[in-house]
């Protein structure tokens, strides 16, 4: 039986660069019982990511562009449209009164997969531990 994981870009992103809790991450590549699903907005995420690493001298230009193109032809990640659970994630993000939408969509993907996201945005999880949405998020240093 296969299980669907949602990942999101803080965890893509450690497939890519040597980061905290890259080895739990690159973990989850080498389970087979694992289907990992993303939204379809991931390769941005992943992409200012690695602009912020080259930005502040982590990483060298031609290394962030490798790995972009490396991640673009990743067929271990099976994305989805978003469109669907934006309002969704709108009204967490309201409830909530988070910084950004795009945490949220993934865990609105998890939901409405009845699934878990797994993240290493500490953060967010804690904000729902001990809400309705806690069941979908999972911290990947765990």
């Amino acid at each position: 039986m296969t299980i669907e994981l949602v990942v999101d870009a803080s965890v893509a992103v450690k497939w890519l660069l040597d980061e905290e809790d890259s080895g739990k991450a690159e973990a989850l590549l080498s389970e087979f019982a694992f289907n990992l699903l993303a939204p379809d907005f991931i390769y941005h995420e992943v992409a200012n990511a690695i602009w912020k690493n080259i930005k502040f001298g982590n990483l060298l230009p031609e290394n962030g562009l490798k790995a972009i193109d490396y991640f673009l032809n990743f067929t271990q990640l099976q994305t989805i449209n978003s469109n669907d659970i934006s309002a969704m994630a709108l009204d967490m993000c309201i409830r909530f009164n988070h910084r950004s939408i795009y945490d949220f969509i993934y865990v609105s993907l998890a939901k409405q997969l009845n699934s878990v996201c797994i993240t290493a945005d500490k953060e967010l999880y804690k904000k729902l531990r001990g809400t309705d949405y806690e069941q979908h998020i999972s911290l990947l240093s765990n």
